[in-house]
Formats: C-alpha cells, sequence, structure tokens
C-alpha cells in the first residue's frame, strides 16, 4: 500500500499528532520560540527538533517577519538525555526564502524518521522541499531529496514525488529506496510518468473529446528514457490524477505518444 504525504494531509495530520512530528508555519516564532520535539526510532536512536526565531535581515522590507527555524539533534540508542548532539540548523530554503514547515515523517514505514522541510511554492501545487534521512550507523543526517513537489508517495519500494508540470500535466519523478548514492537528484530519476490532459482546443479540433494519456517511462542510460509497460497494475493509480478515463501509451506507441 502506497504512504501518500500532501502538503495538506501533513497540515492535518501533524497538527493532530505533535508527539511523532512538529510543525511550525512562518511567522510563528513566538508560539514555538524554545519548542522541542523529540522522535524515537526503531533502534532506540532518537532525533529532535529545537524550535527557534531567525531574526530578519536588516535590509529587509519593514513587512517582513521574523521567520522558523530549528535545530536537528541526534542522540545514538538508548543514550542518555544528554547525550543528544547538534546535526542540522534548518533556517531557509535553497532560494533563501523562509521555511513554512519543519517536521518529522518516516516517509518508508521503516521505523527511522526522516526530517522534512517545506519552504517556497510557485503559483500552482508544487512547493519546495528538503528531506534529511539518518544514516543509523554513523548518526549522520544526510539529504535525501531537495526538490519542488505537491505530494510525497512511498510506493513499491519507490519515493515517488508528484507536481503539476503545466496547465494540463502532472508528473511523476521515482526512485528505487535501495542502496544508492545520495541525494535523489533528476539525474538518477529511475522511472518517471507523465499524465496529460486534452485541452479544450485539443477537443474541439478533434470534434471528441480525448482520454488523458499516462505514459511510463524507465532510464536507459544517462540521458536516454524508453517508454515501458507499467510496472504493476497498482501503478494505474498514477494516471487516474484526470480521472478513470485515461489511455495508457504502450511502447508500441511511444514514436507518437
Amino acid at each position: 500500500m502506497a504512504r501518500r504525504y500532501s502538503w495538506f494531509y501533513l497540515l492535518v495530520i501533524l497538527c493532530m499528532a505533535q508527539s511523532a512530528s512538529a510543525f511550525a508555519q512562518e511567522g510563528d516564532c513566538p508560539s514555538v520560540t524554545d519548542s522541542i520535539v523529540t522522535v524515537v526510532n526503531a533502534d532506540g536512536s532518537r532525533l529532535q527538533l529545537r524550535f527557534h526565531c531567525e531574526a530578519k535581515d536588516a535590509n529587509q522590507d519593514s513587512d517582513t517577519q521574523d521567520s522558523v527555524a530549528a535545530d536537528v539533534a541526534y542522540a545514538a540508542p538508548y543514550a542518555d538525555a544528554a547525550a543528544f548532539e547538534q546535526r542540522l540548523t534548518l533556517g531557509a530554503d535553497p532560494l533563501g526564502d523562509p521555511l513554512h514547515g519543519i517536521y518529522f515523517a518516516d516517509i518508508d514505514g521503516d521505523g527511522t524518521y526522516e526530517v522534512v522541510t517545506s519552504g517556497s511554492c510557485g503559483a500552482g501545487p508544487n512547493c519546495w522541499h528538503e528531506i534529511y534521512r539518518l544514516q543509523p550507523s554513523s548518526g549522520v543526517l544526510e539529504l535525501l531529496l531537495s526538490d519542488g513537489y505537491s505530494e510525497l508517495i512511498y510506493h513499491d519500494g519507490y519515493l515517488v514525488i508528484a507536481g503539476r508540470a503545466s496547465c494540463c500535466s502532472w508528473e511523476y519523478h521515482a526512485w528505487h529506496m535501495n542502496e544508492r548514492p545520495l541525494p535523489l537528484t533528476d539525474s538518477n530519476m529511475d522511472l518517471m510518468i507523465f499524465v496529460a490532459a486534452s485541452t479544450e482546443d485539443e477537443a474541439i479540433e478533434d470534434d471528441a473529446a480525448i482520454s488523458p494519456r499516462c505514459t511510463f517511462t524507465q532510464r536507459q542510460e544517462e540521458e536516454t528514457w524508453q517508454v515501458i509497460a507499467p510496472p504493476g497494475p497498482d501503478w494505474l493509480s498514477f494516471c487516474e490524477i484526470y480521472g478513470s478515463d485515461y489511455h495508457v501509451v504502450t511502447p508500441s506507441e511511444a514514436p507518437s505518444a
């Protein structure tokens, strides 16, 4: 079963379960200053978020608010409370904009929490996120992913991010979560799913409604992609972003896809 995380889903779940995760919004400095949230991993190690305010730069607009930041600390399995060691400080996204969310989430259900941040958003549903993964053997938090997306999904051993690619299309980028170099990037992505809906102009031109086209592709070489059949029946759920009346592009149709 796929594990799905969207911005709005996380807003609801994290506000209901503060003991397992932490959520902070830009402008919430007075309410989160000195707040501490701790989670326990399956191996007995712990991660801790220590929230604080990050004052606006003196050169910023007077309407700019102080922003929420957090230090991330780690304690080895079953160590005492004084054993926490700082690993990261999170306070801005890669564009330098304030973070809108900082929280823990076990994205793949392996019993070890990741640290997730949410930053600036575009005009559509996509927002910038960074995910840090704990390396249990060393206690190091390593960057897993830094990318823009609308929804995060763990499906069939793959980490999948979903995002709107244009007015009438969505893309799903997927990486198999085996032992592999990090971070996950476009250059080492394993699968991509592209779902395109027909536009009103196309429907008028063909005098009929055109079913959304769902195309599965797999990386063959560094810059070479090949259209493939869906990896399994449950992957067809990704084709339903525009409804159940879709057409899966087959490898034999690829030249005209």
